[in-house]
């Protein structure tokens, strides 16, 4: 039984058969060599997907788990010791635990040698923290994992470390068993380059929430209509925007829901996201759509420098202007002097972020804000 991450909204029940789970743990203990001898890191809550290598195709297949103390979750030390002490082979951790890892092996002069796996996942992958990685696991391999939790793990990408990517991380190729397509605005599916929403059936699927309400609609979906006979007969819309270039490689480009209107320009604020965690001086960025009776919505945005960054919303919004067009440019920006709140799952936390932004005045001990220039 998992549940989503209540990010955006109240979290889901997600209920998987034994057999789904299974077939997953048999996959990725052999991708990985997670057999006996092999030590994995656990950081995620017992509730996410990520649990499902971490420990139970870790112990299914007789590897060892390293449990990490959920209070000492952002403690980069904490998490560089239980590797080393433990000899620990495969990392599996959202980006920001790659980057506390990163700041305490630079601060520590320590090189994490036993890891022959390291796999990121969950959220965006800021090129600066992939640009430190093979420094700190000289020894891993690189994997991109992408999948959603009613679907568990759908694609991974295997990242050349002699030759990391500067323009984002593709998805890579599906998994065994995995059935992907893209659907165009008008449903049709995208047989060539092409951008769409992603839409998938995999063997590790859910069949459906747990307590949903039979009337409200569903992310489930039946096969589309244009595969041929003999497809998978149920599928789930992500909800991901992708674009597959001409080798067929997928690209993630952000979210349906994520896309608002801005003075009538379409903008998607995870693009905006990305856009400002590629500032080498931005360590999170969170942007919300607000709306607005002139604008349609307004974007604003949330942000964690880096320590000693000396970078303003002057230069934050210069950045912008380079690599997006104006509607997307934030209206205002507000700087953060802590970790932006997360959810158990290790997501930043959107609606405590909605909360503050709604707020009469921001919170004087977490959130400054700086005004528009």
């Amino acid at each position: 039984m998992l549940t989503t991450s209540g990010s955006t909204g109240l979290p889901k029940l997600v209920p998987l058969t034994a057999g789904a789970v299974e077939r997953f743990a048999d996959w990725a203990a052999e991708r990985f060599d997670l057999g006996p001898g092999a030590s994995t890191l656990n950081y995620a809550p017992l509730n996410f997907d990520l649990c499902f290598l971490d420990v139970w195709a870790t112990l299914h297949h007789g590897g060892q788990v390293v449990l990490v103390d959920p209070d000492a979750a952002t403690n980069g030390r904490h998490l560089l010791d239980a590797i080393d002490d433990n000899a620990v082979t495969v990392v599996q951790a959202v980006p920001m635990a790659h980057q506390l890892l990163a700041d305490a092996a630079d601060d520590a002069a320590r090189r994490l040698t036993s890891v022959r796996h390291a796999l990121f996942t969950g959220d965006h992958m800021p090129a600066r923290c992939l640009a430190r990685l093979p420094a700190v696991f000289p020894h891993s391999r690189f994997y991109n994992v992408y999948g959603c939790t009613e679907t568990n793990d759908s694609f991974v990408y295997e990242v050349d470390r002699d030759a990391l990517p500067a323009d984002g991380v593709p998805l890579g190729t599906a998994l065994p068993g995995v059935e992907a397509v893209v659907l165009d605005e008008d449903g049709a599916v995208v047989t060539g380059p092409g951008r769409g929403e992603l839409v998938v059936a995999t063997p590790f699927q859910s069949a459906g929430y747990l307590g949903a309400d039979p009337a409200a609609p569903s992310p489930f979906t039946d096969t589309p209509a244009a595969l041929p006979p003999g497809a998978a007969a149920r599928f789930y819309r992500t909800g991901d925007i992708v674009r597959r270039d001409g080798a067929g490689v997928l690209h993630l480009e952000g979210r349906n829901d994520f896309q608002v209107k801005v003075r009538g320009t379409r903008v998607n604020t995870a693009v905006v996201e990305q856009v400002l965690l590629d500032h080498e001086e931005v360590a999170e960025a969170v942007v919300l759509a607000v709306p607005d009776p002139v604008a349609g919505h307004l974007l604003h945005a949330v942000l964690r420098r880096v320590p000693g960054a000396g970078v303003g919303t002057l230069g934050l919004r210069e950045h912008c202007a380079r690599h997006l067009p104006t509607a997307a440019i934030p209206s205002t920006l507000r700087l953060s002097e802590v970790t932006l709140p997360r959810t158990s799952t290790g997501k930043v936390d959107r609606q405590a972020l909605d909360r503050i932004l709604r707020s009469p005045r921001p919170e004087a001990t977490a959130v400054r804000k700086e005004p528009a220039r």
